[in-house]
């Protein structure tokens, strides 16, 4: 008798897959060795919300196999199942029946290193540049500082708190004045996504062009002031302009309102690359 899952539509196999755990995000990550922080760190996101896209409870886009494809040598038309699985119904069916952890066999044809554009950084780079990193090796020294929703007018607010301790990448081993915030709002999107982790340096200036995290005096003593992640477009002795993304928009800040200006460390220079 024919095994039913023999019929069943190819991507309703993949999606079976897909629940059953077998996602080939996290099949390749394992295949070269990396953790879901490792990964992370290289993507320039968090170890959650790479857990949310491999159990499925985000939704994996075109968007997000391009950004995280480089890291783990394949495309992003593989992560998105394209030509990672068995492209005919009877063998698909094997791997669904299986029904057994992730393993290697889904992934087992040498894969072709092109060049591709970081777009956090605009250098060109080769998934060989990125080597894996040992987190366990990495301090976890990096402060991150607690933020909340700035409301109709900001990004966030700092709370004053220091929520996290976060490991320190290899490119700013020893770097004072370095901390670490989690994104709020899609304002920097695609750039940066909304909980995406960011570090940012409190002792390099910012140059134009750079991200950066801008902090406001507080408008009265029992507020804390206003932040804002943006790109620093062009500044004076009266004021400071910045662009975000989502929408395009030029803001501009009275100079004497801002507080600080810090350099959003880009993941070229926390790589070492």
């Amino acid at each position: 008798m024919q095994d039913k899952n023999t019929k069943m539509d190819l991507d309703e196999m993949r999606l079976v897959i897909y629940q059953n755990g077998m996602s080939a995000l996290r099949t390749q990550r394992r295949k070269i060795g990396l953790s879901q922080s490792d990964l992370a760190l290289l993507v320039g996101t968090t170890q959650p919300q790479i857990m949310r896209l491999e159990n499925g409870d985000r939704k994996f886009t075109k968007e997000w196999a391009e950004r995280i494809a480089p890291h783990l040598n394949v495309t992003a038309q593989e992560l998105l199942f394209e030509d990672i699985l068995p492209q005919d119904s009877e063998s698909l069916a094997g791997v669904v029946n299986q029904n057994t952890e992730i393993t290697n066999q889904l992934i087992d044809k040498p894969k072709q290193s092109n060049p591709k554009l970081d777009k956090t950084n605009g250098a060109y780079l080769t998934p060989a540049d990125h080597i894996p990193i040992a987190g366990s090796r990495l301090a976890r020294d990096v402060p991150v500082l607690g933020v909340a929703v700035g409301g109709e007018d900001a990004d966030f607010s700092f709370n004053g708190d220091t929520i996290d301790q976060v490991r320190r990448p290899p490119g700013i081993a020893g770097q004072k004045g370095v901390y670490a915030l989690y994104v709020v709002g899609t304002s920097m999107s695609p750039k940066f996504e909304e909980g995406d982790l960011i570090y940012v340096s409190t002792t390099r200036p910012p140059s134009i062009g750079d991200c950066v995290v801008i902090e406001l005096y507080p408008e009265s003593d029992d507020k804390p002031g206003k932040g804002f992640v943006k790109r620093l477009k062009s500044r004076n002795s009266a004021k400071v302009i910045c662009d975000q993304f989502k929408p395009p928009k030029e803001i501009t800040f009275n100079r004497e309102r801002v507080k600080s200006i810090h350099r959003v460390i880009p993941w070229n220079e926390l790589l070492g690359v």
